[in-house]
């Protein structure tokens, strides 16, 4: 099935790896580059997998979270880092809400355990800086976004490109 006008690809068409994070991923503008690097690429017979990091400054705010939670005042830095996700996916035109909510439930209970623990050990630190913060943006957003711009589809969180696959 071609898509956008595009011939499909071959079977075997050779994947490309797009990896953004940081300010790349942090507006609905950024996105629309985006977008337009996977129809590029697709255009080119490729077949693009992208992969994404957290927007810019979450990983700190994700620090952050956890120190406040340690001393129990977790709920505003919770809060500002579901605003930050729900507006992103709003100016992307989706419906955040409903898209973020298990992982914003799962980053609570997270910030939960640190604030009833009274520490945040480093297995916990690892599951909230790396697992919640490429969720967030890379798996939820970045795929119902792709798919929705160029095409494609989400697989086990992963925008996944499908022209003639």
């Amino acid at each position: 099935m071609a898509i956008g006008g595009l011939p499909p690809l071959p079977v075997r068409a050779s994947w490309v790896i797009l990896k953004f994070g940081g300010t790349s991923v942090s507006t609905p503008e950024r996105w629309a580059t985006i977008a337009g690097l996977v129809r590029q690429r697709t255009a080119e017979g490729l077949r693009p997998l992208v992969v994404c990091s957290a927007l810019s400054g979450i990983s700190n705010q994700l620090e952050a979270l956890l120190a406040a939670a340690v001393e129990g005042r977790q709920e505003e830095p919770l809060a500002g880092i579901e605003r930050r996700h729900l507006e992103l996916g709003k100016g992307l035109g989706l419906d955040a809400a409903p898209l973020l909510k298990a992982d914003l439930d799962e980053l609570s209970r997270l910030a939960l355990a640190a604030s009833l623990l009274r520490e945040a050990g480093p297995t916990l630190k690892a599951r909230v800086v790396t697992r919640t913060r490429a969720k967030l943006v890379g798996d939820t957003l970045v795929g119902s976004y792709q798919a929705k711009a160029s095409g494609g589809k989400v697989l086990n969180g992963t925008f996944k490109a499908t022209r003639g696959s």
